[in-house]
């Protein structure tokens, strides 16, 4: 068991109310964190709440366990009395307690000690007034005051009836009023049945009878003294909002403040607010605040944006002691808010723009917020000089500041449009509309015009086919009805214009076929015409200019220009499986295919048939390929008398002098023979066969193909 102190059983402690402690001494060091408030207790005897401290373990001395009261443990204690405490120490068998360092402890251990009696001396102080209002000597005191007494200490309510009042100086009678005594029974307020006279000395006296809580009595009258304000005529001092103000609120309530308090009896159809030119009062409330110098009008509905507005202050109105009335009537005026007018800030495009998409869909901003309503009608679009508005739907962003407008239908290429915005569009709030219309232009887009940029043949051809299809080729693609027998001709030079059988546009959109009816005339200059309304694809823009040119047909002198000369007795052996011979194209002038040519071939091999594949290949003069005609297949030659007509070339090119024509024969087998034939219809009329021996032929009639895999000659034409 612990030794306790105070110890325990004392009576008559004397510990004080502050800074006092309860120690238990251990006969053992102990566990300081086994030492807290849940297993060091302190009650009043017979209770079972613990009060509130701190309980923890002696750093000096760890044997000793300390309790400090949060508070002095005499404070819930009534005067002249004792109380009786029990300090607990929790130990074994509880959630909590204090333990050595070994972790043990016997039983829980308490204590007891009874405090001193508690003397307290009786009040015998008398009340004193600590102040007061107004000062004692004051001056200008309003006649709605109410004047306070202020006492150095707690009263009694009871006893303050008729010991603390208020008279005119010198009068015989105390001015008739009530008394309220404050919550904290230390300020009383003197509360006049009627406003105070003006101008007049008034006399505060606190009597002898009033008593404090003990009962003390204040020790001599009390006396102070004060003059009231002297009521003069009241003026306006100032407006809400001044007179000459703009921008105020239609929400707002105008307020009147007065030089001096008024009566409020005197207001009646006297303060009062117009529009200005109107004889009509606006319809509200006035009202006169709790000093009776304020006065507050608040219109029934709000006040109108952009409006003068009148207030009317009449002479009729008094001052508070209803004497002394106005010298002269006050007026003054304000405006209210009037919103910002709208203004176009930008249009999308800008005033002046060309090249506008024509599904675009033009944009207006605005410099403010927009009533939406106020668009209607007042938002278009149009065609310049036309008096039809663009079918549109108009409409407006959620900020209210951007309206779109979205015409039906694409807009017409290369026109002026013109947009229009009246001025009939309001601000948001509906009350200011713009200062003036706006109008603005832009142009839309004009596709670019086409132009011929090659024909065929060109400009200036002569020795041209006189079965040619003129073929003009353009820089952008042309619009298909524009092309027609009206807007591309042929004609003879200074003569009739020529038939045409069709005019046809090419699938890509670029190049236009001219196929004339019948055959052209030999040596005759044509002339080809191209209308200017000829129009790009949009079928929009037409062409800058009208489009000329002319060629000359062939002279019919060329069609003996070929002569085929044979050589050689005896077939070629193919020494491998493939073998390649071929002809040059010889002369001054070119050769359109006026003439055909035809190439034959003769296969021979003793005792069998033979076939193969020829494929014929035209090379430029600079060995450039130019056009391969196919696979295609032979048949067999045995008989020397025999010929088979493989190509015609004149229907599938376009012969020019140095072109050059390679024949291409692939049998499978090294022990075939082949024969080649170059033939021109015109010049001959039979077949005849050109055999090639040996390898090295002559070069005064040859000459060797180099790049080839074989070697193989160039027939000349002559």
């Amino acid at each position: 068991m612990p030794g306790w102190s105070p110890v325990s059983g004392a009576v008559h402690v004397t510990s004080g109310q502050t800074s006092f402690q309860i120690e238990a001494q251990f006969s053992q060091p102990l566990d300081p964190a086994s030492v807290n408030i849940s297993s060091f207790l302190l009650r009043l005897s017979g209770s079972s709440t613990n009060l509130s401290g701190d309980a923890y373990l002696d750093t000096g001395d760890t044997t000793t366990a300390i309790f400090v009261p949060s508070s002095g443990i005499f404070d819930a204690q009534t005067p002249s009395t004792s109380a009786s405490y029990i300090p607990i120490i929790l130990g074994s068998g509880n959630a909590v307690g204090v333990q050595n360092l070994e972790g043990f402890f016997a039983a829980t251990v308490s204590g007891s000690f009874k405090t001193a009696t508690i003397v307290v001396p009786p009040d015998t102080t008398p009340p004193v007034v600590s102040g007061q209002t107004p000062a004692s000597g004051s001056t200008g005191y309003a006649l709605s005051g109410r004047p306070t007494v202020t006492f150095s200490e707690q009263m009694l309510s009871g006893k303050m009836s008729g010991q603390v009042k208020v008279r005119v100086s010198g009068a015989g009678s105390d001015t008739t009023a009530s008394l309220t005594v404050a919550s904290d029974k230390i300020t009383v307020t003197v509360v006049p049945t009627a406003y105070l006279s003006g101008n007049t000395v008034y006399r505060g006296h606190v009597n002898t009878g009033v008593q404090d809580l003990a009962g003390n009595a204040l020790a001599a009258s009390y006396v102070w003294s004060f003059t009231t304000v002297n009521p003069s005529a009241p003026t306006v001092s100032g407006t809400s909002p001044v007179s000459g103000a703009t921008g105020f609120a239609v929400s707002g309530t105008p307020t009147i403040t007065f030089s001096t308090q008024i009566l409020s009896g005197t207001m009646s159809g006297q303060i009062k607010i117009r529009v200005s030119g109107s004889s009509t009062d606006v319809s509200g409330t006035v009202a006169l605040s709790s000093n009776n110098i304020i006065v507050k009008i608040t219109p029934n509905v709000m006040l109108s944006h952009c409006t003068v507005y009148r207030g009317f202050v009449h002479n009729t109105i008094q001052d508070i002691l209803g004497v002394t009335p106005m010298a002269a009537s006050y007026l003054w005026s304000f405006t209210t808010f009037c919103p910002t007018a709208p203004t176009v800030s930008g249009t999308t495009p800008v005033s002046g723009a060309t090249g506008y998409e024509v599904s675009g869909s033009p944009v207006i901003v605005f410099s403010t917020a927009i009533q939406s309503g106020s668009m209607s009608g007042a938002i278009k679009l149009r065609v310049s000089g036309g008096g039809t508005d663009v079918p549109a739907a108009v409409s407006i962003s959620s900020n209210l500041t951007t309206v779109m407008i979205n015409p039906t239908a694409d807009l017409s290429h290369c026109t002026v449009y013109r947009g229009f915005v009246h001025n009939t569009v309001k601000e948001q709030l509906g009350v200011t509309s713009m200062a003036a219309s706006y109008l603005w232009s832009f142009t839309t887009t004009c596709p670019t015009a086409p132009a011929v940029s090659g024909t065929s043949p060109v400009s200036g051809a002569t020795g041209v086919s006189r079965t040619v299809s003129p073929v003009v080729t353009f820089d952008r693609e042309i619009a298909s009805s524009t092309v027609s027998t009206t807007s591309f001709k042929m004609q003879i030079s200074g003569g009739a214009f020529v038939d045409l059988t069709s005019v046809t546009l090419s699938s890509n959109l670029l190049a236009v076929e001219i196929d004339p009816t019948p055959t052209l005339a030999y040596s005759t200059v044509f002339n080809s015409f191209i209308s200017n309304t000829v129009k790009e694809v949009l079928g929009v823009t037409s062409m800058a200019a009208s489009y000329s040119w002319n060629f000359t047909t062939v002279d019919p002198s060329y069609t003996s220009i070929y002569n085929v000369t044979r050589t050689g007795t005896d077939d070629h052996n193919l020494d491998t499986d493939k073998f390649r011979i071929g002809f040059r194209v010889q002369g001054g002038s070119p050769l359109i295919g006026e003439i055909p040519v035809k190439i034959s071939v003769k296969l021979r091999e003793v005792g069998s048939v033979v076939s193969g594949i020829v494929k014929v290949r035209i090379r430029d003069s600079s060995e450039n390929l130019v056009q391969e005609l196919g696979e295609i297949p032979t048949v067999d030659l045995s008989s020397s008398t025999i010929t088979y007509t493989l190509v015609n070339l004149s229907a599938s090119y376009a012969l020019v002098q140095n072109d050059k024509v390679l024949v291409e024969f692939d049998s499978g087998s090294s022990t075939d023979k082949i024969a080649v034939a170059i033939n021109s219809t015109n010049a001959n009329t039979g077949t005849i066969y050109t055999q090639f021996i040996g390898t090295s032929p002559s070069t005064a009639i040859y000459e060797e193909y180099t790049n080839e895999e074989l070697a193989a000659t160039i027939y000349e034409l002559s």
